[in-house]
């Protein structure tokens, strides 16, 4: 009999983090994609440092991301647009 061969795990070599575009990052990768059509997701994935994935879902959500005004220092460094859980209250708190 062979004698046993413990295996061993394949490590990935390189395990990157996933990375999160800020707001400003967002809008511009959707105006990049209304300038250039020609360029597809994986494209964009790679001009971006971002997953095709990351991409699509970006793009399912373009009319938000051109229309949001980065002017504003808040929403140019914001990365995650999380709503509140009480929409109605927090708006009213607002006026």
């Amino acid at each position: 009999m062979p004698p046993d061969k413990k295996r061993k795990r394949k490590v990935a070599e390189s395990t990157s983090k996933r990375e999160s575009l800020s707001f400003a990052e967002k809008k511009e990768l959707c105006e990049w994609k209304r300038d250039n059509p020609s360029y597809n997701q994986e494209n964009l994935a790679k001009k971006f440092g971002i997953s095709k994935p990351q991409v699509c879902k970006i793009l399912k959500e373009k009319d938000k991301w051109i229309s949001i005004n980065i002017s504003n220092k808040e929403f140019k460094d914001q990365k995650r647009d999380r709503g509140a859980k009480y929409s109605e209250i927090e708006s009213v708190l607002y006026l």
